[in-house]
Parts: structure tokens; C-alpha cells; sequence
């Protein structure tokens, strides 16, 4: 049944290729731990694969998720007939702390820019950099760019991001300029005479990188330009993004639009950064603040 319950989160629901590759990990790891098929799960089974991810080490998020996908499944079976109860709603969640997202300096992404060579390899990084920092995209999102992404005289990109949701998101100008040069050299990386729809194709005419791949040459860059490889996550360029925009004035739920955030309390945590900043704001500029 787990076939079919991919078949139907892809098909019907509409979920991206890394969700259904979660849920396909998820539920057979689980299938796999019970040494019977997951369909006739128990309480008690759930609890112990629950108990042998935390003695493996694995962090709360990594157990919320599975417990997310055993409850959207079990209730999947239940919508099939196939079962009466849901077990994994008795699994308590294990409980995230917010944390705030790893974040790079303006200095340091500018430093990151500044040092991409004049070769076609540095001319492409430069734009990439450009644009996950200019538009907020998502790693995954910015390899998946079609030639087509670009829109508005190459001024925006139409990006399709989680769950197929689809928004318009601008660029500025040192990003525009930064992808026209890009464009000058793509054939640069395709076979002669071979087409390719994505805007950063690899000889064979697919993605260029994978998500793991880029995010590897993205910090192999980061130690050329003497800034940690450890500053450089999946998603740094995409919370500097945010939190710069919040700092300069930008209002919550315009950083949620451009952001593609379906809730706007995904956004929140970055108001967290803002908080800190305006407590010593207040604390270095009130005058009450001041007296001796």
C-alpha cells in the first residue's frame, strides 16, 4: 500500500519529488524495523521505532517528520478501508525548538560575489549567488529554473515551489546584470548542438547539480573567499535574504509572499532577529536608558 499512498500524494495532492522521496524513506525504514508489513502496525511498534531513532542519535525534527508521515498514512489506510484506527496518533510529537536560521553578512555575501573568477564556471556562480541572495529561492528551486522562469524582460522569475504552489518573485538590477552575463556563456556547458530547458544545465542537459552537489561547491567557495564552509547551508542565502530585507524595513507578509511561506508563522522566526535588534536599540538609543 505504500505504492499507492506515493501514487496518491504525487498525483492528487500535488507533493514535490523530495516529499514523496521522505515519505518513501520514512514509511519503509519503519516497515523494515517491525519485520512485519507497517498496514498492521501497532502502538507498541510505533514506540519502539520511535525509541530506536532517539538511541540512533536522531534529531527531534528528523522524528516529528516520521511521525507526520506514519499519521498521514495510517490515515490514507483508513480512507481505503484498509484499517479502523490511526496508531501513530498516539506518538506524541517530540517537541523543535525554533532556532534562528543560520544567516551571512551583507560583507560576506558581497565577499562571496566578488571573488567568483572571469571564467565561465565563476560567471555562472556569481549569477547563482546572485539570485538565491536577490529572490530568497530555495536551493532545490533555483536548479529547477527553466529558461521560461525568467519573466518580465528578465526582471522576475516564475517560480513553482513546494506543493506546485507558484509565485512571482523580482530581481534587481547587480542580479539582472549578473544573469545576462550568465547568458552569454551557457552554451559554455552544453553539448554542441544539444538543447536544454534549464537555465543552469549540466552537459547531459539535466540539472546541473543536485541539491547536496551544489550545496559542496557553494562551501569548497566560501573557504577560497576565508569564510567557514559551516556558514554555508542549504538555506543561508535564503535567510540572509529575508532577514536583510526585515532589517532595511520590508513588512512580514510581503517576505512571506516572496518567501512562497503557505503559513505566515513559518515567516515568524524571523521576528525573533528583529526582536534582538530592536531590544538594543532601545537599550542603546532611549534616553531613559542613558541616565547614570
Amino acid at each position: 500500500m505504500i505504492n499507492e499512498f506515493l501514487d496518491m500524494m504525487a498525483g492528487v495532492r500535488g507533493a514535490s519529488d523530495n516529499t514523496i522521496i521522505s515519505y518513501s524513506h520514512d514509511l519503509n525504514e519503519v516497515n523494515d524495523f517491525i519485520k512485519n508489513p507497517i498496514e498492521t502496525a501497532t502502538i507498541s511498534d510505533l514506540e519502539n521505532y520511535i525509541q530506536n531513532c532517539t538511541k540512533r542519535g536522531l534529531s527531534a525534527k528528523t522524528q516529528a517528520r516520521r511521525v507526520s508521515s506514519l499519521r498521514r498514512y495510517f490515515r490514507f489506510l483508513i480512507l481505503e478501508g484498509v484499517r479502523k484506527d490511526n496508531p501513530a496518533k498516539s506518538i506524541d510529537l517530540p517537541k523543535i525548538e525554533k532556532s534562528l536560521p543560520k544567516e551571512l553578512s551583507q560583507n560576506e555575501i558581497k565577499n562571496l560575489l566578488e571573488n567568483c573568477n572571469s571564467k565561465p564556471d565563476g560567471i555562472r556562480m556569481r549569477a547563482m549567488i546572485e539570485l538565491l541572495y536577490a529572490s530568497g529561492l530555495r536551493i532545490s528551486e533555483l536548479l529547477s529554473l527553466k529558461l521560461t522562469s525568467i519573466i518580465n524582460e528578465k526582471t522576475a522569475l516564475h517560480i513553482t515551489g513546494k506543493g506546485n504552489k507558484d509565485r512571482v518573485v523580482p530581481f534587481h538590477e547587480t542580479a539582472q546584470n549578473a544573469l545576462s552575463d550568465y547568458l552569454k556563456v551557457r552554451e559554455f556547458f552544453t553539448k554542441k548542438g544539444q538543447k536544454s530547458d534549464f537555465l543552469f544545465p549540466s552537459k547531459k542537459g539535466t540539472l546541473i547539480y543536485s541539491r547536496s552537489a551544489f550545496s559542496k561547491a557553494l562551501k569548497k567557495h566560501a573557504v577560497v573567499c576565508g569564510i567557514s564552509p559551516s556558514k554555508i547551508s542549504a538555506h543561508a542565502f535564503r535567510h540572509s535574504f529575508a532577514s536583510h530585507l526585515l532589517r532595511n524595513g520590508a513588512d512580514l507578509r510581503s517576505v512571506q509572499m516572496l518567501l512562497g511561506h503557505e503559513d505566515l508563522s513559518t515567516t515568524e522566526i524571523y521576528t525573533n532577529i528583529m526582536d534582538d535588534e530592536m531590544k538594543e536599540a532601545v537599550f542603546k538609543n532611549h534616553p531613559l536608558a542613558k541616565r547614570d
